[in-house]
């Protein structure tokens, strides 16, 4: 990603196997427990002597042969299957360990906490090629201790991704993450084991192995008492806003038609009908070829972008004004900010627009957006200006709205030469998938945000509304 600093690879140590009737040695749980509190960027351990070798090769075929549920959402792509109280016969072998008074008393004293026998917590995930699971903190109360064995396969190597990697924290943000510090690469019966915390950031990084997918089991420890964890608060650093303008007809469609396709210009009442309808429509092609093309190299050639974070929120660059932009970079995006664009944009949605925000926004490799429920507070159009030449769609990067229930209302893929306009209630949000590996070029954008007078319980326009009356 785009401004991430360097971090450390942690190579898992080699395997020292103890069978089940082993005492643990006095030593290595002074060993662990320091190694384990003294953990960046927060405690955590990797310990790989607590399983049989051939037992697990045996859980692993067994695992293969499960089904598993496809999670694909904002941060996650890839699948799951509980394993709580799996019947087969090597799972719940494993599973008994796990639980088992001998291995919870061993992490009560590495971990210094206290936990819960009762309660078993447990899954295998599998995720393919191109999947991942993006930066997160969990914050069930009563987990405690969480854990991820490695079931890949011996010869799983760093190039096939699937990294677990920590972040580091700034106490000056809240307590916000910031960048990956430590990648802890997968390595078979590997346990890595973690104390949750406000600072116990994770992610899977994206998997590139063709050949078989990443295979781990994970789950918690639990704690008699509950351990509250909040997700830090983070002020998103705003566009810069827009001031109101207004055009009218004559001087909107002159300033329109040096930029847009005349077709469009044509066909707003019909593509009014259609937006009233469906409260969103895509527009395609909609510049001029030549005024685009010239817009499309000027972006790419510009160096001015800065990243936007956090990553447990977001993760993408952002356009910054220096100065320095071209003539022809310039003059689009004062067109995009413009009181004859604002006036079209309004023929084709019947609405009255207020307050506008304007962001050039690029997505690169590990890029994303993800659903924040707290953007949609007010009614809002959402313009969004694709700036890619081509784009494949297995490279993510598409654009979803979700409902008040999280149902999907829309998705849209980048299409070079397209404007898609979208009408959003209070309550509803979006999310920008992941651009991954498979991505061959930055999907592009330019974001518009307007608000709208709209009346929430009539679901109208309170333009339209005072106008009825």
């Amino acid at each position: 990603v785009h401004g991430e600093q360097q971090h450390d690879l942690v190579m898992v140590p080699k395997r020292r196997r103890l069978n089940s009737d082993a005492e643990y040695d006095t030593n290595d749980i002074t060993q662990q427990t320091e190694s384990f509190t003294s953990a960046k960027p927060f405690p955590h351990i990797i310990l790989n002597s607590l399983f049989d070798h051939e037992h697990l090769q045996k859980v692993r075929e067994e695992l293969v042969d499960l089904d598993f549920e496809l999670r694909s959402t904002d941060s996650m792509e890839l699948f799951r299957t509980d394993l709580s109280d799996c019947a087969s016969t090597n799972i719940a072998a494993l599973r008994n360990r796990l639980y088992s008074q001998r291995i919870i008393e061993h992490l009560q004293s590495v971990c210094g906490v206290t936990l819960n026998a009762d309660i078993v917590d447990l899954e295998a995930t599998v995720i393919r090629k191109n999947g991942y699971h993006l930066c997160h903190l969990e914050t069930i109360t009563t987990r405690c201790i969480g854990f991820i064995l490695a079931m890949v396969t011996e010869d799983w190597k760093e190039s096939d991704g699937g990294h677990i990697q920590l972040f580091e924290t700034d106490p000056s943000d809240n307590g916000n993450p910031t960048n990956v510090v430590q990648t802890v690469q997968a390595q078979f019966g590997s346990l890595l084991v973690f104390r949750k915390s406000n600072a116990s950031f994770m992610q899977i990084s994206e998997v590139f192995s063709t050949s078989q997918p990443l295979l781990v089991i994970q789950g918690w420890f639990h704690s008699r008492d509950a351990q509250h964890v909040a997700v830090p608060s983070h002020v998103i650093v705003p566009p810069t806003p827009l001031p109101q303008k207004s055009a009218d007809s004559e001087e909107a469609m002159a300033a329109l038609q040096e930029w847009l396709k005349p077709d469009l210009l044509a066909a707003i009442e019909g593509i009014r009908d259609q937006f009233v309808e469906d409260s969103s429509i895509e527009l395609a092609p909609f510049f001029l070829e030549d005024r685009l093309k010239n817009v499309l190299e000027a972006v790419k050639s510009s160096s001015t972008w800065t990243l936007v974070g956090p990553p447990h929120i977001q993760r993408y660059q952002r356009w910054t004004n220096t100065g320095e932009a071209s003539e022809h970079l310039k003059s689009f995006l004062a067109f995009l900010e413009s009181a004859s664009f604002r006036w079209f944009l309004s023929q084709i949605t019947n609405l009255d627009l207020l307050d506008a925000t304007l962001e050039l926004r690029k997505f690169s490799q590990g890029n994303y957006v993800m659903k924040d429920e707290h953007t949609q507070q007010k009614a809002t159009l959402n313009v969004v200006v694709s700036l890619v030449d081509t784009w494949d769609e297995a490279g993510g990067g598409f654009l979803t709205y979700l409902g008040n229930d999280q149902e999907e209302l829309l998705t849209v893929v980048p299409e070079a030469n397209a404007v898609v306009v979208v009408f959003s209630e209070p309550g509803t949000t979006h999310f920008v998938k992941c651009v991954n590996s498979e991505a061959t070029n930055d999907r592009i954008d330019v974001m518009l945000s307007f608000g709208v007078d709209f009346d929430a319980e009539s679901g109208e326009n309170a333009e339209e509304v005072e106008e009825d009356e």
